[in-house]
C-alpha cells in the first residue's frame, strides 16, 4: 500500500475516518495529520511540527519500544497493541514506512485505532473458552470418582445384609454419610462451567441470605481478626422483600468466597459494605471493602481458574466458582477496584417479584433536586456539559469566570462541581480546594486539559472526587457525568 507524502493525501480522508492518522518524518516530527488526530490529540489545533511520541504518549523522548526500526529491517507491518492507563482504554498502532525516490524511507504513516470494545469481546470469549475447557476436565475427573464411590457404596450394602455388631453398623453409617457428601461435591464439580441448573430452584430472600452468610463467616471477619487487634465492621444496607430463584447452598458458598477475599484484602481492618437493591427487574447485590484494591491486570485475570494473588494460601478456584454459579443463575458479575482504596463486587440476579410495584420506591426520583455547576473558559467543554445535562432534570449553572464562580457557588450550593485547571494559573484547582474546605457534600469532577502523571495524581485526588484525563470526548464526559448523577440520585 503506497501513500502520497503530502498533507493533501490525509486531508482527503479526514471527513470519513475516525482513526488517528499521522504523517511523520524519520525523526518523529509530525508533517501532517487528519481531522480526528487534530481533535483528539490537539484539541482542535493542528499537530504539524510536534513529535508523535509527545502527542500520543506524553513523552519527552522517542519511545524505547517503537517498532519502526523492526519494521524497516523485516519489511513486515507489525501491529502494536497497548493499554493506556490514563484513558483506561486499549489502542492499536500500525506504522507504514513511505519510501522516497531512492527507495530509502523518508517518512512514515502512523495509524492509531481504539480497540477497547473488540478487546472486551475478546477477553470475554477467552474467559468462556477457559471455563469450558475446565468444565470438560472436571466432568471427566468427576466421572471416574463417581465410579469409585459406586463400588464403595455397593460393598457397604453387601456388608449390611450380614448381621454385624452395632459398633460396626455405626462405622458403616459414617462411611455412607461420607460417600453421600463426596457425591455432593462431585455433583458440584460436574455443574462447574454449565450454563443451566438441572435442580429445582427455590425462592430465596436475598436479605436473609446475606444475614445467613455473615453469620456463617463471622469467625473469618470478626473473631480471628479481633484476636489480632484488627476490627472489620460490616455495614449493611439491605432492601426488604427482594426474592430470586436459585440454589441456596451455591449462593451461600459464592457470597462467602467474596467475603473471604474482602477480609483478606483488609489486613489492617476496615469496612465491609453490603448493599442490595432492585434495578430493572434484577436484584443487585454489592459487596465492597476498604482494602488494598486490585490493579487492572489482576481484575482481568480474577475469574481465571487457578489464578490467585495469595500464593500458597490460595487455590485460585474461589472467584472462578463464583463466576460459574452466577452464570448458572442467569445473572451477571462486575468487579471494580482502585489500588489502595477499595474493591467493589456487583452481582445481579433476575428478580422473582417487583418490590416497587404498587408502592413508592425507597429511592425517589430526585434528579430535580440535583444542581450542577460547570466552571470553565473552554466553550467546547461547556457546550458538552450543557448538551449532556439537557437529558436530565438538573439545575445547571455555567460560569466562565473563575473568580466570580466561588460567589455563585456560595449562593447556589450545587450538588456537583465540574471544572478544569485553566492552565497555567490553576484557578480551577484553587476553586475546588475552596469548595472542599467548606466540608460540604459537593461532588467535584476535574476534566483536565493535560494528562496527570501517577506521581502527581495524589495531589489532585485530595481535592477532586473524580478525574478525567484528555483527550476530551463527548461520550467519555457523558459517561462520567451520568455515573455521578446516578450515584448522587441514590
Amino acid at each position: 500500500m503506497m501513500f502520497d507524502c503530502n498533507e493533501k493525501a490525509l486531508t482527503n480522508l479526514h471527513n470519513i475516518l475516525t482513526d488517528i492518522i499521522l504523517l511523520c518524518t524519520m525523526d518523529f516530527t509530525i508533517a501532517a495529520s487528519n481531522r480526528a488526530a487534530d481533535i483528539i490529540l490537539g484539541k482542535g489545533e493542528r499537530l504539524s511540527g510536534k513529535k508523535c511520541y509527545s502527542v500520543l504518549k506524553n513523552r519527552l523522548l522517542p519511545c524505547h519500544d517503537c517498532p519502526l526500526q523492526t519494521i524497516l529491517d523485516s519489511g513486515k507491518i507489525l501491529p502494536v497493541s497497548y493499554f493506556d492507563k490514563f484513558l483506561n482504554e486499549y489502542f492499536e498502532e500500525r506504522l507504514f514506512p513511505d519510501p522516497g525516490d531512492d527507495g530509502k524511507p523518508e517518512k512514515f504513516v502512523l495509524i492509531c485505532r481504539n480497540i477497547s470494545e473488540s478487546k472486551i469481546i475478546e477477553n470475554k470469549s477467552l474467559q468462556v473458552k477457559k471455563l469450558s475447557a475446565l468444565g470438560k476436565i472436571s466432568s471427566g475427573v468427576a466421572h471416574d470418582f463417581n465410579n469409585i464411590l459406586t463400588i464403595l457404596s455397593g460393598r457397604i450394602n453387601l456388608i449390611e445384609k450380614q448381621k454385624v455388631p452395632s459398633s460396626v453398623q455405626q462405622n458403616l453409617d459414617l462411611m455412607k454419610k461420607a460417600i453421600s457428601d463426596g457425591a455432593e461435591k462431585i455433583r458440584a464439580i460436574q455443574d462447574f462451567g454449565r450454563h443451566k441448573i438441572d435442580e429445582k430452584l427455590s425462592k430465596i430472600n436475598v436479605s436473609e441470605l446475606v444475614e445467613d452468610v455473615l453469620t456463617i463467616t463471622e469467625p473469618k471477619w470478626k473473631n480471628i481478626p479481633w484476636e489480632k487487634g484488627i476490627i472489620i465492621e460490616p455495614v449493611l444496607e439491605l432492601q426488604e422483600n427482594l426474592i430470586i430463584r436459585g440454589i441456596r447452598s451455591e449462593l451461600r458458598n459464592g457470597l462467602a468466597n467474596i467475603i473471604f477475599n474482602a477480609v483478606d484484602a483488609m489486613p489492617d481492618g476496615g469496612l465491609l459494605k453490603i448493599k442490595t437493591k432492585f434495578v430493572n427487574n434484577f436484584v443487585v447485590l454489592t459487596i465492597e471493602d476498604t482494602g488494598i484494591g486490585m490493579t487492572d491486570e489482576v481484575i482481568e485475570k480474577i475469574f481465571d481458574p487457578f489464578y490467585t494473588t495469595k500464593g500458597d494460601k490460595g487455590t485460585g478456584m474461589g472467584m472462578s466458582e463464583v463466576y460459574g454459579l452466577v452464570k448458572r443463575h442467569n445473572g451477571f458479575i462486575n468487579i471494580d477496584s482502585q489500588v489502595g482504596l477499595w474493591t467493589r463486587v456487583v452481582l445481579g440476579f433476575p428478580a422473582v417479584n417487583n418490590p416497587q410495584k404498587g408502592e413508592k420506591s425507597k429511592i425517589s426520583n430526585s434528579f430535580n433536586q440535583i444542581s450542577l455547576m460547570s466552571v470553565s473558559s473552554n466553550d467546547v467543554l461547556q457546550d458538552f456539559i450543557q448538551t449532556i445535562c439537557s437529558n436530565y432534570e438538573v439545575s445547571l449553572y455555567l460560569e466562565n469566570d473563575y473568580d466570580r464562580a466561588y460567589e455563585t457557588f456560595l449562593q447556589t450550593r450545587p450538588s456537583i462541581l465540574i471544572t478544569d485547571l485553566n492552565n497555567p494559573s490553576m484557578t480551577g484547582f484553587q476553586l475546588a480546594q475552596k469548595v472542599k474546605l467548606l466540608k460540604n457534600n459537593t461532588v467535584t469532577l476535574l476534566i483536565s486539559e493535560m494528562i496527570i502523571s501517577p506521581d502527581d495524581m495524589f495531589v489532585y485526588t485530595r481535592t477532586f472526587d473524580h478525574i478525567l484525563n484528555p483527550p476530551l470526548r463527548m461520550d467519555k464526559v457523558k459517561l462520567k457525568i451520568s455515573q455521578i448523577l446516578n450515584s448522587n440520585k441514590e
